[in-house]
């Protein structure tokens, strides 16, 4: 649990204020700070960076083959982490977590009932936007698909922490589901698709 530690539990936290609150707004959020963590995800190529992003994480293109690791499965959701990435213990019951080879890698899926009533995507990720650490810096990416339902994804940066870090979530049939990505930078120059691997592995169980 030691790489996990305060960052999946500060995620954990997150989904569940984020997914439990009633629609706050209808306002569209589709941008970020005025100093945004990354760029927009892009399938054009590009000069590599000190600060690596996935290449398209906002759909799965052909060319990207699915996370085939350890698959986390919850209630009526899974997703795969990348090969040789460990499970972890989960901080609540209704989630599970792996942990991969750099200091801060991990990932966790969260499945749970929602008390969300009618938010639109909208105005989760505006009140996600809005409850993350202070200090963070923080972007909204395009929205993502996860085996055929939209979900929010917000990258972001704490202070002091060098690490890069994923928000995904949405709602379906009455449940909030949620992966929590958090990625060493050198894991991700390693492996610029490693996000969108992950969520090209995500199925629906019910």
């Amino acid at each position: 649990m030691t790489r996990t530690h305060r960052r999946t539990a500060a995620a954990t936290l997150l989904a569940a204020l984020v997914l439990a609150v009633s629609a706050c707004t209808d306002d569209d959020s589709g941008t970020g700070t005025d100093d945004p963590t990354t760029a927009p995800p892009s399938s054009a190529s590009s000069a590599a960076t000190d600060d690596p992003t996935p290449t398209d994480t906002g759909s799965a293109s052909p060319s990207v083959t699915p996370a085939g690791g350890l698959e986390l499965a919850e209630e009526t959701s899974a997703v795969h982490v990348p090969t040789g990435w460990e499970a972890a213990e989960p901080l609540v019951d209704f989630a599970s977590a792996a942990n991969g080879p750099g200091r801060y890698d991990s990932i966790q899926l969260s499945d749970r009932p929602s008390l969300a009533g009618d938010s639109t995507l909208d105005s989760l990720a505006t009140s996600a936007m809005e409850t993350l650490p202070q200090g963070a810096k923080a972007e909204r990416l395009p929205d993502v698909d996860l085996a055929g339902s939209p979900a929010y994804l917000i990258s972001y940066t704490e202070p002091g922490f060098p690490s890069l870090n994923y928000d995904i979530a949405t709602l379906r049939n009455g449940r909030s589901i949620s992966i929590d990505i958090v990625l060493d930078k050198k894991t991700l120059r390693q492996d610029p698709q490693l996000v969108e691997s992950v969520l090209a592995s995500f199925r629906w169980l019910g």
